[in-house]
């Protein structure tokens, strides 16, 4: 099945649940079905003939078997009574019972005595017996006769002459006839089921154009005269095709009718040409009652048969050293194949060849691309302006827990004060504080999430200005969240989902501990929104509105950077920012999340249950999201009570070991670990395990 352009062919409605139900499915499937207009027919009356055929010949079994079999074979021994090979004795004496009891004047049977005197001749007579005993019969081998069933009017005087003249009207005028006309139209095609006319066409624009691009094999295949009415009976010549196809031509590039070659600047050529043209564009056809989407499905049909030929040409001029065929030549050849499968250009995407993937759609994905490509450039450059380096070791959570588990171990054995020593050993008043805020030592995981912390807040910036713009611009957007779609939100959604595509590649290569798990939802959650958003080209607006929580993640991203660069939290700078926060997570994010709450069951009445239920399960999700960040974020401020607040890297104390214990450690606002070495009693803090914001 090759795919074909147009929805013109009608054919009765078959509904099979089982199979896909989309417009493009289904035109497909009616114009399989037009190429057989009669196929469901012909089944019904095939599986009737079969049912009757099948009851007929179980009737006439059923009558053969009722059938009594009255006919005996002649047999003398039989009719005496005796056994087969008796002497003639015993035949005399059996004759002579048998006649006392059957003889006509005793009152027997004369019709069966009669048979019992010739039995008794039979076996008596010496010539006879032996001719019985030879051929079966006294007489003697006998002809065999046959006769045949027939009517016994067909053999009747009365009907005879007009039998014997249909017989010999079949015979001798519509046999010949029927065998005349099949040779002729025979001889014109090849084995291939091509007009030997083709095949010399093709002949001679190969030995005179040896290398040939795709267009130029496009034009060839199209003066084949398959497509000539002169040639071919079954191509229709319409008046309307002077209106049409010069219309559709201007909607192609590549195609004029300029050319003087003959015939390839013959009416037919350049209509075949136009067609296949547009099919491997893709174009829809507009023409009156389907015209030219019949024409261009019979063209399409036989252009893989064509191409063979034009192959098998080829090949042959090759073989006999007539001509110099290049290897370009079978190779564009062997292209042309697979662009008529797929109606595609070779320049187009492979993955045109998807259901329900377009170029509209293939745009969108070059778009997610490039914002990919834009943000994973981004982190580099972030990276390299920082800390001077493009990339560093992979941080593993887990492996330094596990060593710093190990040095605790060895510090209660009582061999930790040279590890302290060792610490210390050298440093003076002028020496940098463990606690430094020079970006050159801050270990590995850290840059990782301060370059990291960077690109969010930078997409926040975009994608929070980007929503509030769309939903203030395009009234529309807001009165209407499901339907109405606008290029500014698309774009939007397309440059945050290769956001998303970019962080979510950066968590999986850096970060290892436990809490990328709830990242990784966070990021499923969201891409999945999207995917919905894109699939059913519905949810725009909800969409958007919900990217309005990107306003609150430009302080929530600002908070973790100042964290993570151990500003003290009494710092007027934090305190505005984390003022910030708390009101744009309520304004932005909580409210925001309440409203699509309240949005997602309004709608579950006006729209298909299993996008209602897609669009609830996303929303909620969201919504518990945002209500553990919330309880995180007043859990770090204090707002839950003193003994769940979190203390601040900048209230950290490091003290020397000669003068005192270490008692310091870090806490991220984000999380309750503290990554350290254990040095005498207290933490010498290496690393700020700081949570990443999870942002819509």
């Amino acid at each position: 099945m090759y795919p074909v352009g147009g929805d013109s062919l009608e054919t009765e409605d078959v509904i099979n649940e089982h199979e896909c139900q989309c417009d493009g499915c289904d035109r497909k499937r009616r114009q399989k079905a037009a190429h057989q207009p009669w196929r469901r027919t012909k089944k019904i009356i095939k599986f009737s003939v079969l049912v009757i055929a099948w009851a007929i010949f179980l009737l006439i079994v059923k009558k053969t078997t009722e059938i009594e079999n009255t006919h005996k074979d002649y047999d003398p021994y039989q009719i005496l009574g005796l056994d087969h090979g008796a002497d003639e004795k015993a035949i005399k004496k059996a004759w002579r019972d048998m006649s006392k009891i059957h003889h006509p004047d005793r009152g027997g049977d004369a019709e069966y005595f009669d048979k019992i005197a010739k039995a008794h001749q039979a076996l008596t007579d010496k010539e006879a017996r032996e001719n019985w005993d030879k051929y079966g019969n006294p007489d003697g081998p006998q002809a065999t006769t046959f006769g045949i069933a027939l009517p016994k009017w067909l053999v009747s005087k009365e009907y005879g002459l007009w039998v014997l003249a249909f017989y010999g009207l079949i015979f001798m005028v519509i046999m010949p006839t029927v065998v005349g006309i099949w040779w002729y139209n025979s001889i014109k095609y090849s084995v291939d089921k091509v007009l030997l006319d083709t095949t010399r066409l093709y002949y001679y624009f190969i030995h005179r154009t040896p290398r040939m691009e795709i267009g130029r094999m496009i034009a060839v295949l199209s003066g084949s005269f398959e497509f000539s009415k002169q040639y071919n009976a079954e191509v229709v010549e319409r008046e309307s095709d002077d209106i049409e196809v010069p219309r559709l031509m201007k909607m192609l590039t590549g195609v004029n009718d300029k050319g003087k070659e003959q015939p390839l600047s013959q009416s037919y050529a350049l209509k075949a040409r136009i067609l296949m043209h547009a099919y491997l564009s893709r174009l829809p056809l507009e023409s009156r009652d389907g015209a030219l989407d019949k024409d261009q499905a019979y063209i399409v049909t036989r252009i893989l048969r064509l191409i063979e030929e034009m192959t098998t040409c080829s090949q042959n001029l090759l073989a006999y050293q007539q001509v110099r065929i290049p290897i370009e030549m079978f190779d564009n050849l062997l292209r042309l194949q697979p662009m008529f499968v797929q109606a595609l250009w070779q320049k187009n995407s492979p993955l045109l060849q998807l259901p329900h993937i377009t170029d509209f759609h293939l745009q969108h994905l070059r778009k997610v691309l490039i914002s990919f490509a834009f943000f994973r450039a981004l982190q580099f450059i972030v990276r390299w302006y920082l800390f001077g380096k493009w990339t560093w070791p992979t941080f593993n959570f887990f492996g330094l827990r596990n060593r710093n588990n190990n040095q605790q171990e060895r510090n209660e054995c009582g061999n930790d004060q040279p590890e302290a020593q060792d610490l210390n050993e050298g440093r003076t008043e002028a020496d940098p504080d463990p606690d430094s805020r020079d970006l050159s030592a801050i270990p590995p995981n850290k840059k990782w999430r301060i370059s990291n912390e960077c690109v969010s807040l930078i997409h926040s910036v975009i994608s929070g200005l980007w929503a509030a713009y769309a939903l203030l611009y395009y009234k529309d957007l807001v009165q209407d969240l499901l339907y109405f779609r606008c290029e500014a939100a698309i774009n939007l959604i397309l440059m945050s989902t290769g956001y998303l595509l970019h962080d979510l590649l950066d968590l999986l290569v850096n970060e290892q501990s436990a809490r990328i798990i709830e990242l990784l939802y966070h990021h499923v959650v969201v891409l999945g929104a999207f995917a919905v958003t894109m699939f059913f080209n519905r949810f725009l607006g909800v969409v958007v509105f919900g990217l309005l929580m990107e306003l609150n993640s430009i302080f929530l991203h600002s908070r973790s950077l100042l964290n993570l660069y151990g500003v003290d939290k009494k710092n007027p700078s934090f305190r505005i920012i984390a003022l910030l926060n708390m009101v744009t997570l309520f304004a932005f994010r909580l409210c925001v999340s309440a409203y699509l709450l309240y949005f997602a069951v309004n709608s579950i009445s006006y729209i298909p249950w299993y996008q209602a239920l897609i669009n609830g399960v996303l929303i909620l999700s969201l919504a518990i999201t945002n209500s553990v960040l919330t309880y995180r974020l007043l859990a770090a401020d204090g707002l839950l009570g003193t003994k769940r607040e979190r203390r601040s890297p900048a209230a950290t104390n490091v003290t020397n070991v000669e003068s005192g214990p270490l008692t310091g450690e870090i806490v991220d606002d984000q999380d309750h670990h503290t990554i350290g070495v254990q040095t005498g009693s207290g933490t010498v803090p290496l690393v700020e395990d700081a949570t990443q914001t999870v942002s819509t």
